[in-house]
């Protein structure tokens, strides 16, 4: 059987205990021998806030500082860098380069429900349905197999 590895990507701005649990919780629910956080760009960051009305942001390399810390913690779980100094990261690439350094693994992306409409939206979608799964963390109001449904993401996919 080929080891799972879930991802969970974010600005994690700052981490907080309800990441590590999420992951944690994404790890138990597919079986999962390893769990990762991919802690986006500085740029991306910064451009998620504008776009929120939010003006304050930590430096990706204290983001990534703090998630290292907590994964010291956690049994079977780690920090990469995959994205940290890419401008405009592109979540298939991530998941990708994530992918060869677990060669054979199925690889699991965790997103929450709210966003899964705009999975089909992102660069190189098709490919990122294909050949990733999903966890979907639910959201309170939301019928995430009505979504999955909807979205074209596949049937194999856990709720979290």
């Amino acid at each position: 059987m080929a080891k799972k590895v879930v991802v969970l990507g974010g600005s994690f701005n700052p981490p907080t205990k309800a990441h590590m649990a999420l992951l944690k919780a994404a790890m138990d629910k597919v079986g999962a021998e390893a769990g990762v956080f991919v802690p986006t760009s500085d740029a991306y960051v910064r451009n998620k806030m504008v776009k929120g009305g939010e003006r304050f942001s930590l430096p990706a390399e204290t983001r990534f500082g703090m998630l290292a810390a907590m994964c010291q913690d956690g049994p079977n779980v780690s920090v990469s860098d995959v994205e940290l100094h890419v401008k405009v990261p592109v979540t298939y690439d991530s998941m990708c380069r994530i992918a060869e350094g677990n060669p054979g693994a199925e690889l699991y992306f965790v997103t929450g429900a709210d966003k899964l409409k705009s999975i089909p939206h992102w660069r190189k979608a098709d490919e990122f349905i294909r050949r990733f799964k999903f966890v979907v963390s639910g959201r309170k109001g939301v019928d995430v197999a009505e979504l999955v449904a909807k979205n074209r993401i596949p049937s194999d996919f856990a709720a979290a």
